[in-house]
């Protein structure tokens, strides 16, 4: 994790923190990705993709308001053990990133916690974005349960 400054162009010093993140995506179904989502306008974070020249594997980075955001983690092994965690996380004004609350969604073959057992703003959040997170179809349970 990195962190720069930058300076509004209206004048007023207002401190934007880069953070990064790693991202894979092997060609053996291995995969890792961090997504930040915003509580104020429930959507993703705007972010950019940085990859190595094979394309598989790199950083992920985010320029953000030191705030609270919503921190939706992927985990996925060549063996296909998979690991989907959302956090509460608030970014501070030195780059660091504070975990407030975790709830671990699927680990390795099952779920465990569902979507509605998430606190109503989380589950809000994540339902809006549904579509566009990365491995959610895990979070989604099979038709006739």
């Amino acid at each position: 994790m990195e962190k720069e400054i930058e300076e509004k162009s209206n004048g007023n010093e207002k401190e934007k923190v880069l953070v990064f993140f790693n991202y894979k995506n092997t060609s053996h179904g291995g995969y890792a990705d961090t997504i930040l989502l915003s509580f104020n306008t429930k959507k993703i974070i705007s972010s950019r993709l940085h990859l190595i020249a094979s394309g598989r594997h790199g950083t992920r980075s985010y320029l953000l308001y030191p705030a609270k955001y919503l921190m939706y983690s992927v985990y996925r092994s060549n063996l296909n053990n998979v690991q989907i965690k959302v956090s509460v996380v608030s970014i501070e004004k030195n780059g660091a990133i504070q975990k407030i609350e975790e709830y671990v969604l699927y680990s390795d073959k099952q779920p465990v916690t569902l979507l509605d057992g998430l606190p109503q703003n989380i589950k809000e959040i994540l339902y809006v974005n549904l579509e566009s997170l990365p491995l959610s179809y895990y979070l989604i349970p099979p038709a006739g349960e």
